[in-house]
C-alpha cells in the first residue's frame, strides 16, 4: 500500500511532500491530494494522512540562484517601477502597458511570485 511507502519516505526525509517526479509514489501523493480536491477521498484515508502531518495543498518550488546580472536586472526594472509610481500616482501597472509592454510583464510575474511565496516583500 503507497500509504506505508509514504510513511517510510516521511520516516527517512523527515516530510511527506514528495515530489511528482520522484516516481510511482510521487505520482500517488499527487493524485491524493487531487482527488481530496475534488472532495472524493475516504474521510479515513484523510485522518489516516493528517495523523502523518500530510500536507494536502503543497507546492515544490526550486529557488532560483540570483546573479548579479538578474538582480541588476531586478533592480533596473524596480526602478522603472518607481518612475512609474512618480508620474502616474500609482503602482497598478497594466501588464499590457503600451509604453513599456516588458515592465507590465515584469510586473505581472512579481505579482505571481508573490502570491505563490516565492518573491519576498
Amino acid at each position: 500500500m503507497r500509504l506505508e511507502e509514504l510513511k517510510e519516505f516521511k520516516k527517512k526525509c523527515g516530510h511527506c511532500k514528495v515530489p511528482r517526479k520522484a516516481g510511482v509514489l510521487g505520482i500517488w501523493v499527487s493524485r491524493q491530494r487531487e482527488i481530496k480536491r475534488k472532495g472524493l477521498l475516504e474521510s479515513e484515508r484523510v485522518a489516516m494522512s493528517d495523523d502523518m502531518d500530510f500536507k494536502w495543498q503543497f507546492h515544490y518550488h526550486k529557488k532560483k540562484q540570483s546573479s548579479p546580472k538578474s538582480e541588476e536586472s531586478f533592480n533596473n526594472m524596480s526602478k522603472k517601477v518607481e518612475e512609474y509610481v512618480k508620474i502616474k500616482g500609482h503602482g497598478i501597472i497594466p501588464q499590457n502597458y503600451d509604453e513599456n509592454p516588458k515592465l507590465g510583464v515584469w510586473v505581472k510575474h512579481r505579482r505571481a511570485e508573490r502570491k505563490k511565496g516565492i518573491l519576498s516583500q
